[in-house]
C-alpha cells in the first residue's frame, strides 16, 4: 500500500511514455461506532472503530448508503464523523480511505427523533432552584425521565 509510479506507454511507433504517481490503500474496514444512538438532527460526533484507515485528504464517512461527509484521522484504527441531518430509524455507516472506495463492512447506529418542546410551565422560578416544571411537548420514549 502507498504511493507508485504508474508508467502509460502510447502503443505508437514512437512508444512515448508517461509516469504519474498513483497511491493504493488496502480497503478500510469497520468493527464499532460509538454512539450507538444520536438524534435525527445531525451534528453528532461518530466514533468508529476498525482498521485500514488511513490519513489522506479524501477520508470518508458514507451515510445510509449515499451522504458522504469528511472524516477526520484519529489513528489507523479509529476515525471521527459528524453525522448529517438524517431520516429517524437505523442508519448504515461506512469508511472509506476514498470516497470512492467504501469499506464492504458496514456499523449501524440509530437515528432518534428529536424531542420537540413546546411550553415550559410555569414560564420562570426562584433563583434558588426548587420551582417544579412541566414540560409540554413530543418526547421519544429513548429520552427517558428528564431530569
Amino acid at each position: 500500500a502507498g504511493p507508485v509510479l504508474v508508467t502509460v506507454l502510447e502503443h505508437k511507433a514512437s512508444l512515448e511514455s508517461n509516469t504519474v504517481p498513483f497511491s493504493y490503500y488496502p480497503i478500510a474496514t469497520v468493527v464499532s461506532i460509538k454512539p450507538e444512538r444520536i438524534s435525527e438532527l445531525g451534528g453528532a460526533l461518530l466514533y468508529v472503530d476498525g482498521a485500514d484507515f488511513e490519513n489522506t485528504k479524501t477520508l470518508s464517512c458514507m451515510f445510509a448508503g449515499s451522504v458522504i461527509s469528511p472524516a477526520q484521522w484519529i489513528s489507523s484504527s479509529q476515525v471521527v464523523c459528524r453525522s448529517p441531518p438524517l431520516m429517524p430509524g437505523f442508519v448504515e455507516v461506512r469508511i472509506g480511505n476514498s470516497a470512492d472506495d467504501m469499506s464492504t463492512s458496514a456499523v449501524t447506529f440509530s437515528a432518534e427523533r428529536a424531542m420537540d418542546v413546546s411550553a415550559v410551565e410555569p414560564g420562570f422560578g426562584a433563583v434558588g432552584g426548587g420551582t417544579l416544571v412541566t414540560l409540554r411537548g413530543t418526547f421519544p420514549q429513548h429520552y427517558g425521565d428528564l431530569v
